[in-house]
C-alpha cells in the first residue's frame, strides 16, 4: 500500500468538491477529466496528452470521503484500469482538512512510481484550494518521472543485505524505523539524525544524517522515495557518493518481524584506501546495526515514539 497526506487550508465539504467535480480535478492533477460522482460511476481524467487514469467511484461521502478504482489505459505502466483502489479520507484539522490517501492493489514494482506521483500531487491540490500558484505541472511534459515506467535502476558498486528476526510486532517496528529522532540509538557511527521537511515522515520527506564511518566524517540528506507497510527506502539527494538504503519489515507470526536492512553505494573514490574491503566493512556496520536495532526493541527501548 501507498500512502500520502497532506493539510489543506479548507474546510473538509469544500476539499471534497476537488474530487468529483472536473473543473475542479483539472487545476492540480490532469488536463482533462471525465467524472460521475456516484457509485459505479465512471473517474476518468488524462493526466497528459494521450495518457488517462481510470476507474470508477466505489463511495462517496461528502466532506469525509472518496474512494475510486484506478489503473492506465495505455498500458504504459502494468496497472490495468480498475485494478488498484484509491481512498481518500478528509479529516478535520486545526487548519483545514488533513487529506490522508491511501492508494491499495499496485504491485510491488509500480508502489514507488505512483508514491512519489501523490507526493508530487497531492501539495498541488494544497496549493490551489488555498489560492497560491501551485507551479509547473509535474505532467506539463509527458508523464512526471514518477509515473514513466523506468529502467532498472544503475546497479551500485556496494550492496550489501543483512537480514534478522525481531520479537516485536510488524507495526512497532515500522513505527520505529520510520522515525529519524531514533536513528541515533541503533545506527553505528551516526552522530546526529534530524527531519528537513514538515513532519510526518511521508515519501519525499528529507532527513539529514551526520555520521563518522572508517575514519571519516559525513554529512547527507536521504530523501524517502517509499513508505509502505512492508519496506522504507530512501536515496541520497545530497551526499559525498551516491546511495540509495532499504529497510523491510515483514510479518514473521507470533508478533515477530522479519526485518532487512540493504544498503547500496557507490563511494569508491571517497574510500580509495580501502578499496574492495570497503563492501565487507559496510557488511559488518548493517550487522552490527540490525543486533542494536533487535536490542534497542526487544528490551522496550525502542517503543515507537
Amino acid at each position: 500500500m501507498v500512502t500520502c497526506e497532506t493539510v489543506v487550508a479548507a474546510p473538509p465539504e469544500e476539499v471534497f468538491r476537488w474530487f468529483v467535480r472536473p473543473e475542479l480535478l483539472v487545476r492540480w492533477i490532469g488536463i482533462d477529466a471525465q467524472l460521475e460522482p456516484r457509485p459505479g460511476g465512471r473517474f476518468r481524467f488524462e493526466i497528459t496528452g494521450g495518457q488517462w487514469c481510470s476507474g470508477r467511484y466505489l463511495e462517496l461521502v461528502p466532506g469525509r470521503r472518496v474512494v475510486f478504482t484506478w489503473g492506465w489505459d495505455s498500458g504504459a505502466i502494468p496497472v490495468p484500469p480498475g485494478s488498484s483502489t484509491v481512498t481518500v479520507d478528509l479529516l478535520e484539522h486545526p487548519e483545514g482538512t488533513l487529506v490522508q490517501l491511501a492508494h491499495r492493489d499496485l504491485a510491488p514494482e509500480v508502489r514507488r512510481l505512483h508514491a512519489e506521483g501523490w507526493s508530487r500531487f497531492l501539495p498541488r491540490l494544497a496549493a490551489v484550494v488555498a489560492g497560491r500558484d501551485p507551479g509547473a505541472d509535474p505532467a506539463g511534459s509527458g508523464l512526471p518521472p514518477s509515473l514513466r515506467p523506468r529502467d532498472k535502476e544503475t546497479p551500485m558498486a556496494v550492496d550489501v543485505t543483512a537480514t534478522g528476526t525481531v520479537a516485536r510486532p510488524r507495526d512497532e517496528v515500522a513505527a520505529y524505523l520510520r522515525d529519524p529522532t531514533n536513528d541515533t540509538s541503533w545506527i553505528g557511527g551516526l552522530r546526529s539524525a534530524r527531519l528537513l521537511t514538515p513532519g510526518p515522515v511521508t515519501v519525499g520527506s528529507q532527513v539529514e544524517r551526520v555520521a563518522s564511518f572508517l575514519g571519516r566524517r559525513i554529512r547527507y540528506v536521504n530523501e524517502i522515495t517509499e513508505l509502505t507497510d512492508d519496506q522504507l527506502a530512501m536515496r541520497s539527494v545530497r551526499s559525498p557518493f551516491p546511495m540509495r538504503v532499504t529497510y523491510g519489515h515483514h510479518d514473521a507470526g507470533g508478533a515477530a518481524t522479519e526485518v532487512s536492512l540493504r544498503v547500496e553505494g557507490d563511494a569508491g573514490r571517497f574510500y580509495a584506501v580501502v578499496g574492495p574491503l570497503l563492501g565487507l566493512a559496510v557488511r559488518r556496520s548493517i550487522g552490527r546495526d540490525l543486533r542494536n536495532l533487535k536490542q534497542a526493541l526487544e528490551d522496550g527501548r525502542g517503543s515507537a515514539r
